[in-house]
This record gives C-alpha cells, structure tokens and sequence, in this order.
C-alpha cells in the first residue's frame, strides 16, 4: 500500500519548537478466558523549526484467567 494523495492525518501540524506534546493510551478487551491490555505513552518535542522528535514506549498485556499472565 502507498500513502499518496490525498493523505490525512488528525495532526497535520508539527509540535512547536521547544514544546512537549504527551499522550498516554490503555485499550482493554475482555473476554471469557481473561483479558487483554495494551498501554502506551508517547511523548513529541519540538526539536528544531518544523521537526519533532517522537519517542513511544508500548506496552502489551495477557491476563488469562486461571493462567500465568503475559506481557511484550
């Protein structure tokens, strides 16, 4: 797949310069065996004019009941 025009973005607009932009993420799914977790934070800086710097740092969880829990 190619990511031509038109492409659309919620955030078309880089962070400003030397300013932070954070945002935290949890996503839970339940089931009848457990459940399923997902939390991720990400955190943008404006590094240089119209640059950002992106760092995410995800998490992903597994909580079958009755069973040793996972995670990645």
């Amino acid at each position: 797949m190619h990511g031509g025009s038109p492409f659309l973005t919620d955030d078309p607009e880089p962070v400003d310069l030397r300013h932070p932009e954070i945002n935290v993420i949890y996503q839970q799914t339940r089931f009848e065996g457990g459940r399923g977790e997902a939390f991720s934070s990400e955190v943008s800086y404006g590094c240089v004019q119209e640059t950002q710097c992106h760092v995410a740092l995800p998490q992903a969880f597994n909580r079958p009941v009755g069973a040793t829990s996972g995670r990645g």
